[in-house]
């Protein structure tokens, strides 16, 4: 009997122990997949296209997807809380990607969603992402328009001065600044200036007329990839360029295209603490390669600065705060026709206690007349055509373009280079082996300079997107 109220117990223990592991998994909501279309008239319960929620919802759950159709959506915060690490992926409904087919139309798939002129991230554990597009051109699934004014920034993460936000992903949309023309530089494209920010992934966006597409202060890791830069914009008594950052660490920046860059620098690593290199003055750990840099039917606009002072500038204490550039790689890079403003196409670093000037090879300059005498890195293995430069070890001058069509923007190779060097990482980097098309440098015995890899079966990769353009 007592053998038998034991059993019993054990049973009922154990019953007792499988029910609150089912209560507490029953209390760990799963993720769910919800749509949004303008519009709609169901019940708004965001279950299906039939019945979408008829706007974003202002409260969003952690681990949710949301779809949303083409349509108007405004300017938005993201703030909801984090919960660990689940991420609300927030993307564009297409034809091919829409979830349910439940009450779906195949027109709520086939143009964009637009945000109005700004979209904020403040809090952390965001993917971001218009889903559609192709590289290097307008007409990607979301977009973010502030062409009507020069004082916005149209991406922000974290609030300025305030914590930093992590593990955010934005992707595949259209960004348009306050255009070429405006009187001032005001408006910036990606701006993170927080403390504690960390891991951003920005990808496949078409940015066109920012004063200043990217302004980043003390973040740790970033991939910029696939992007398409145009028309920045800097005047004398408004500074702009490209990238302006002090102390940000861990950036790869590869497979980019920019085109018409103005300012102090492409990358201006300025405003940093006077002195000896420390943390907050010291960008550390960056890596350019596959990346397109050049001039196409440039117009110097009224009142702008013609074109960029450098490549890549760290300045001294004169120019607003020492900075420094410790373990950057750049390599296998194309600039082309950098001949507007002088020293345009040079790098030029600064040497520091414990700093590793960077490390400059494999690149191509073509074109580029002010250009390529880099001062406080170690060059090697570059190629010149037409650029006044320092002389160099193994470096190849040419004497025609090697392009296929430089005037159509297609800097893929005619034929092989002479070939470079072997790469060796600085520390704790390593030497990315492929181009933009996938093609692994070295297979056919040479490893080519500049962005592209020579492939004789490579597809031609013409890119004209027309100037001024604003998809509606």
């Amino acid at each position: 009997m007592n053998m038998n109220i034991n059993m019993n117990m054990k049973k009922i223990g154990l019953f007792g122990i499988l029910t609150a592991i089912a209560g507490m998994a029953s209390g760990v909501s799963e993720a769910a997949t919800k749509y949004v279309r303008p519009g709609a008239t169901g019940n708004n319960s965001g279950s299906d296209w039939t019945n979408a929620y008829n706007a974003l919802p202002s409260a969003l759950t952690r681990g949710d997807t949301y779809y949303l159709a083409d349509g108007s959506y405004g300017s938005r915060t993201f703030n909801q809380a984090a919960s660990g690490t689940l991420v609300i992926t927030i993307k564009k409904a297409t034809i091919a990607d829409h979830g349910t087919a439940t009450g779906w139309s195949d027109t709520y798939g086939d143009g964009q969603a637009t945000f109005g002129s700004w979209v904020q991230f403040f809090s952390s554990n965001w993917v971001f992402d218009g889903v559609s597009g192709t590289d290097y051109l307008p007409g990607h699934g979301f977009r973010v328009d502030n062409s009507a004014s020069s004082d916005t920034t149209l991406i922000l993460f974290g609030q300025p001065g305030g914590t930093g936000v992590s593990n955010v992903t934005v992707s595949h949309i259209d960004l348009f600044g306050g255009g070429y023309n405006q009187t001032a530089v005001n408006d910036r494209g990606f701006y993170s200036n927080s403390s504690n920010a960390s891991n951003y992934t920005i990808s496949h966006n078409f940015i066109s007329g920012v004063g200043v597409p990217f302004l980043t202060r003390q973040v740790n890791t970033m991939l910029v990839e696939y992007n398409h830069i145009e028309g920045n914009h800097s005047q004398p008594a408004s500074h702009g360029e490209p990238w302006s950052d002090t102390g940000t660490d861990n950036v790869t920046f590869r497979y980019n295209r920019l085109k018409n860059p103005e300012g102090t620098a492409v990358f201006f690593i300025g405003n940093g603490s006077a002195g000896n290199p420390t943390n907050s003055n010291t960008s550390s750990n960056w890596q350019l390669y596959g990346n397109i840099f050049y001039y196409q039917n440039y117009v110097v606009g009224s009142q702008h600065n013609p074109g960029t002072g450098a490549v890549l500038w760290c300045p001294s204490d004169a120019y607003g705060g020492d900075t420094y550039c410790h373990n950057w790689m750049i390599y296998n890079n194309t600039f082309y026709n950098f001949s507007y403003g002088s020293s345009s196409g040079r790098i030029l670093a600064r040497p520091g206690t414990g700093i590793t000037i960077p490390l400059v090879q494999g690149n191509i300059w073509d074109s580029s007349s002010d250009s390529a005498y880099h001062e406080n890195v170690t060059a090697s293995s570059n190629y010149y055509r037409n650029t006044t430069h320092k002389t160099e070890s193994n470096e190849q001058i040419g004497s025609s373009s090697p392009f296929v069509s430089a005037a159509n923007a297609d800097f893929h190779l005619l034929g092989a280079t002479l070939g470079v060097a072997t790469i060796t990482p600085l520390s704790g980097l390593t030497v990315n082996v492929t181009d933009e098309d996938g093609v692994v440098r070295g297979s056919d015995g040479i490893w080519d300079r500049g962005a592209y890899e020579y492939s004789a079966g490579a597809q031609s990769n013409t890119l004209n997107p027309p100037a001024n353009l604003r998809l509606q």
